[in-house]
């Protein structure tokens, strides 16, 4: 109980796991058992996925099995045989009674006082010596594993010593049957559960593409796209089918190293505590990764980079991902937002960051769509609102078109809808009443302050811009802006020699020193109106 550890993570430490994986040559065991990792880590930890095999497989609980290590079952025999009383004189429990003790054995814990006795674990406590025991023996149903067995055996007792031959034993519960193949079921029907809780679209369908395709070839991908736009679901959805293969990480808008270790560490199951060091976290991250080769898909990557103006430091992250990761040829994806790419420019810029380097490793750039299509739009509505009617679909996606935020506004207005049909009178189907007054009464109406916002900030950069271009004209001796001929700013009107015409030789002529003349300048790309 005083483990930093077990009071961080609640769940299983991913350094034993990853030590134990590198034992097994099977990559469906490996899979399994990091499977099994994430799921401790997540709400409900091993008792939740205990629960779930329980549901999901209850014709393989075995009663009789359980009720011979039941102690009440046990002091029972003993009484009789102490009075001298036959046993099979005590009324014989039932049928549900036992499925009862059965389940009450799967799903609690020994205490300290009987933690060495022969009784069998609890199925959490199986869970995590499966995760960790290099002694128990995975074997699934129908599958010839003897020299798969028998080599992973010998390559244990190599890594430890002590291990005798007849430590090993195959993994199993007295009171459950087949518990590996029931693993591997669980584990396949969850992925098929996480794959049919996403409503995919064009740009998921890309996001899934290339992501299986930087698994495979072990690379680094970096995935581009504005917000809004369903990445971050693709991406999480993706890891939630891959279990076994890859870990979800998002960064916050506040990150530093410090906290940017520790998001990764508690993504792979790494001690993360605040009273751990960052060169502590980093270790345990770097360590698991080599062992495990799990892969990192990191969302809201361009928190990598320092958010401000100006950039005083290089990337160390984006560096530490090129060595420590990249260079062990393990798979990794960067998901972001436009601005990536701007501010590597202005580390490029202001520090010197060699780009380059980065750059040679990132062996895939995918730039998603700047928007989903129509048909998408109206699919994910469909999606998110299945008792939804045509009108109403057409009224969120009339939304969507007027808003511009693309999926994350139907989001919003399916999610707004629920709660007040909820408090309408507790009803669970959607009316259009409920849509309408999500729209005009609560999205709507919190858009305005940002669209006056927006207009304001507008208004401020064309303000500064017509003053930067009334200075110019200043500079130069050209007329100000309110004469007869208003004057746009030039791309750099900082220096006229830059306008006048070149010799035969390549050098400019130096500005004429006359009166200035009326100069028209153009406008640069990409000025607002």
């Amino acid at each position: 109980m005083s483990s930093p550890d077990f009071a961080e993570l609640h769940g299983i430490s991913g350094t034993p796991v990853a030590k134990r994986c590198a034992l097994l040559s099977s990559p469906a065991k490996r899979e399994l058992l990091w499977f099994i990792q994430a799921m401790s880590l997540e709400p409900g930890g091993l008792r939740g996925l205990a629960k779930g095999l329980i549901e999901m497989f209850p014709e393989r609980l075995d009663a009789e099995a359980a009720a011979s290590h039941d102690p009440d079952t046990i002091d029972a025999a003993l009484g009789a045989a102490v009075s001298g009383k036959a046993s099979s004189g005590l009324p014989a429990p039932s049928q549900a009674d036992r499925k009862a003790r059965c389940m009450k054995m799967a799903l609690g814990r020994k205490g300290f006082e009987d933690y060495w006795s022969h009784g069998p674990d609890s199925m959490e406590e199986f869970l995590v010596d499966l995760c960790i025991n290099p002694r128990l023996t995975i074997r699934f149903p129908g599958e010839p594993e003897a020299e798969t067995e028998e080599a992973e055996n010998e390559l244990a007792k190599d890594k430890f010593p002590e291990l005798k031959a007849h430590d090993f034993r195959v993994a199993g519960l007295e009171y459950f049957k087949d518990i590996a193949g029931a693993l591997a079921e669980y584990k396949r029907r969850y992925e098929e559960g996480a794959a049919g809780r996403i409503c995919h679209t064009a740009i998921s369908q890309k996001v899934w593409a290339e992501l299986d395709a930087a698994r495979e070839s072990r690379s680094m991908i970096l995935i581009d796209g504005l917000e809004g736009r369903g990445k971050t679901e693709a991406v999480r959805a993706w890891c939630n089918c891959h279990l076994g293969l890859a870990r979800f990480v998002t960064l916050d808008g506040t990150s530093t190293k410090t906290t940017q270790f520790r998001e990764i560490a508690r993504a792979l199951g790494v001690g993360h505590g605040v009273s751990r060091k960052v060169s502590e976290m980093q270790a345990g991250v770097k360590e698991v990764l080599r062992i495990s080769g799990l892969m990192l898909v990191i969302d809201e990557a361009h928190f990598f980079f320092n958010q401000g103006p100006r950039v005083y430091t290089r990337p160390e992250m984006l560096d530490w991902i090129d060595t420590a990761i990249c260079n062990q040829g393990l798979p990794i994806a960067l998901v972001t937002t436009p601005q990536f790419m701007q501010c590597m420019g202005r580390a490029a810029e202001q520090v010197g960051w060699n780009y380059r380097q980065f750059k040679r490793r990132c062996k895939r750039y995918l730039r998603l769509p700047e928007n989903n299509s129509r048909e998408d739009i109206e699919a994910v509505a469909r999606w998110l609102m299945p008792d939804a009617d045509a009108a109403m679909i057409k009224l969120a996606v009339g939304y969507e078109a007027i808003c511009k935020r693309d999926l994350s506004a139907i989001g919003d207005v399916a999610r707004e809808a629920r709660l007040i049909a909820e408090k309408d009178a507790g009803e669970a189907k959607l009316k259009f009443e409920h849509v309408k007054q999500a729209i005009h009464g609560v999205l709507i109406a919190s858009d305005v302050p940002w669209a006056e916002m927006e207009r304001r900030v507008q208004q401020s950069k064309r303000a500064g811009l017509a003053r930067r271009g009334g200075d110019a004209a200043q500079e130069l001796g050209l007329e100000a802006p309110g004469a007869s001929a208003p004057i746009t700013p030039a791309v750099r009107p900082h220096d006229a020699t830059e306008m006048a015409p070149r010799r035969p030789g390549g050098n400019r002529q130096p500005a004429p020193t006359g009166p200035p003349g009326r100069i028209a300048l153009q406008e640069p790309v990409g000025a607002p109106d």
